[in-house]
């Protein structure tokens, strides 16, 4: 939710000194709501050090103007006679007036970065010809001046970037998207498939994928939907687990230090190789419906709650008597937050069924109805019993 401007004001009003009663009232009664609202206010409206500020500012009144004439050269001008004071006074006022301006916009600023806000569509694209272009699915048409790639949109509205054959790239020359922290975007490659990336992911394509056979690499979460009428067999790295497709659509799941899971929903997708297969191994073949986890080493092959595994790229926060820590992590990658969890509570299970866009208090108001106390604070979410 965005803060109110008038709330930023009075902050501005209070450090000025020049707030009335009733203001001062409304003031403390926002501040009464909630802990983070108190953390805003005491780093952006400390009123002592800023006059203690000003202060210093004016009892070195010489030192400054000689460091202003020394910054900005044109002051020095017009200082002859009786007006040098009135001039410096001036000067000296104007540069005031400037460090409040920055002050207030600099609150307004500092309060909506320490908002917890949902991610948004964007991402990075990284050509093998060597130049990235950031993306915003807020934008009209951002891409237009690159000949290879465009922007286009999915049945349900969501931004997509279509690639085009890149006929001239060598069969080493690999693009790369990455969706960072608190974003998600949708990859086409037309004839192969759709890639839509969730929050800290990323997919390397072939910059040429003319060929029967095209490899991918990809990391994070990405969920996968190979077109059906295509004969093209697509291989897939995800961090040394290797994997053969086609006709699929399949989620995964798969972050630096976590459990992978790789969740098939209709198709093919089989199991070639990973860590730790040993000699002798025979590919798994994987079923709708059925997912691979791998940990430390070790595969096995689990039923899978397919509607959990698909519900991010259908715009759902949804999780279904789930362990708060993997809860967590994906919240605090989409929401862009840090968190901490009380041990006491981690071995627990939660359910949530929201919209992506859902404000932060609202998801964690769920998970507190179902056992949790939580308070937020300069980014950071802590759970405790």
């Amino acid at each position: 939710m965005k803060l109110p401007v008038h709330i930023e004001k009075l902050m501005l009003w209070h450090v000025l000194d020049e707030l009335t009663p009733a203001h001062e009232k409304e003031l403390e009664a926002w501040r009464r709501l909630s802990a983070d609202n108190e953390a805003i206010f005491q780093h952006s409206a400390d009123r002592d050090k800023f006059r203690q500020g000003l202060r210093r500012m004016i009892d070195s009144e010489e030192v400054i103007w000689q460091k202003i004439q020394q910054q900005y050269p044109m002051t020095r001008y017009g200082m002859e006679g009786k007006s040098r004071r009135k001039t410096k006074i001036l000067w000296i006022s104007l540069i005031g007036a400037a460090a409040v301006f920055i002050l207030f916009f600099g609150i307004r600023i500092w309060i909506s970065v320490m908002q917890i806000v949902p991610g948004k569509e964007q991402a990075s694209f990284f050509s093998h010809e060597g130049y990235f272009v950031t993306t915003d699915g807020q934008k009209k048409n951002p891409l237009a001046h690159l000949d290879e790639l465009s922007m286009g949109k999915m049945d349900n509205g969501e931004k997509k970037l279509v690639m085009k054959n890149d006929l001239l790239a060598s069969d080493d020359d690999y693009d790369k998207l990455i969706a960072p922290t608190g974003s998600r975007f949708c990859l086409q490659l037309p004839g192969i498939g759709t890639f839509r990336l969730n929050s800290e992911s990323w997919v390397s394509y072939p910059a040429k994928f003319i060929t029967d056979s095209l490899h991918l690499i990809a990391s994070g979460e990405v969920f996968v939907d190979l077109e059906r009428a295509t004969k093209k067999t697509v291989w897939f790295t995800v961090r040394n687990i290797q994997l053969r497709a086609s006709r699929a659509s399949f989620n995964i799941q798969y972050h630096p230090d976590e459990t992978a899971k790789i969740t098939l929903m209709s198709g093919l997708l089989t199991i070639i190789d990973y860590p730790g297969a040993g000699q002798g191994f025979q590919p798994i073949y994987l079923q709708p419906g059925q997912a691979l986890v791998y940990q430390d080493s070790i595969a096995r092959v689990i039923n899978s709650d397919t509607i959990a595994a698909a519900a991010w790229k259908n715009g759902r926060i949804y999780y279904r008597n789930e362990n708060i820590l993997p809860i967590m992590r994906s919240l605090s990658r989409w929401y862009d937050f840090d968190y901490e969890i009380d041990s006491r509570i981690k071995g627990k299970s939660f359910n949530l069924d929201l919209p992506k866009d859902a404000p932060i208090k609202t998801v964690m108001d769920r998970l507190q109805q179902q056992g949790i106390h939580y308070s937020m604070g300069m980014r950071v979410i802590t759970i405790k019993p």
